[in-house]
């Protein structure tokens, strides 16, 4: 799924979901970039799980769900796409 391996992309995607400095600086980012950036961390997380990686034993249920809600009320281009992705995570926990 990603050109970068697992393990130099996990860590970015942790800080940026579970930290309160990687939320933060989320948070000063333009709405789209702050989605779009929480939406490739959770597929990171999820590619994590699935590859039984996920060393920290992140849980991404919480943060896909208010990603799903975030962007059924963003102005995105190919949310549909962004959702169907989501609700195919969502089967599989």
């Amino acid at each position: 799924m990603f050109d970068v391996p697992l393990e130099k992309i996990y860590p970015y995607a942790v800080f940026f979901l579970d930290t309160l400095g990687g939320s933060s600086y989320l948070m000063r980012r333009d709405l789209r970039v702050r989605i779009l950036a929480r939406y490739y961390c959770v597929l990171v997380i999820d590619q994590a799980n699935r590859n039984k990686r996920n060393n920290l034993g992140l849980n991404i249920i919480p943060q896909r769900d208010r990603l799903m809600r975030d962007i059924k009320n963003a102005n995105l281009a190919g949310k549909e796409k962004y959702l169907k992705t989501l609700r195919e995570i969502r089967s599989r926990y």
